[in-house]
């Protein structure tokens, strides 16, 4: 049974890495915005540059995700979800007014909702380094479908989380 958590765990982290990648990557101007949030979250780093390796590093894990070597990706996509919790607390905590550029153009400043999202994502990195690495002994298929779904589920919620919070929130 674990495996299929960690199945779920793959397919759930890997689609929020693709959209989190893709949607600073689709154009100059999404860069560009993503590249300020950077600068405004991480002072203390170069933008542009801390900008890129986050992509890049995004990328990466996306790849290893899909790889054999998953365990090495749930590790280093909790060490970035750290580095980027991390960030989110200070800023919020400090009062900061940072666009959350995570998932690319967003009207909304970060905040609690962001942080709360990052722990759901570190919770998930966890389950899926505690699990086994290989999907060869994913034998059933009812399961299977359970855990492509569930995973598919939980990436899909936390990538629109913003917008799902927005229709509930009253308008000013």
């Amino acid at each position: 049974m674990v495996e299929y958590v960690h199945f779920a765990a793959r397919i759930g982290l890997g689609l929020v890495f693709l959209v989190s990648a893709v949607s600073k990557l689709r154009g100059r101007q999404q860069f560009a915005e993503f590249v300020r949030a950077t600068g405004q979250l991480a002072p203390v780093l170069p933008a542009r540059g801390a900008a890129v390796v986050v992509v890049a590093i995004e990328v990466a894990v996306l790849v290893l995700l899909c790889s054999p070597w998953a365990a090495t990706g749930f590790v280093v996509a909790g060490l970035l979800l750290l580095a980027f919790t991390t960030a989110l607390v200070l800023a919020v905590v400090r009062g900061r007014k940072v666009r959350c550029q995570c998932f690319g153009d967003s009207t909304s400043d970060v905040g609690w909702l962001q942080v709360s999202r990052n722990v759901v994502l570190l919770a998930l990195a966890a389950a899926g380094a505690v699990g086994g690495t290989s999907v060869a002994g994913l034998a059933d298929t009812g399961w299977l479908l359970v855990a492509l779904a569930a995973g598919a589920l939980v990436g899909a919620a936390v990538v629109l989380s913003e917008e799902v919070v927005g229709l509930f929130t009253p308008v000013r």
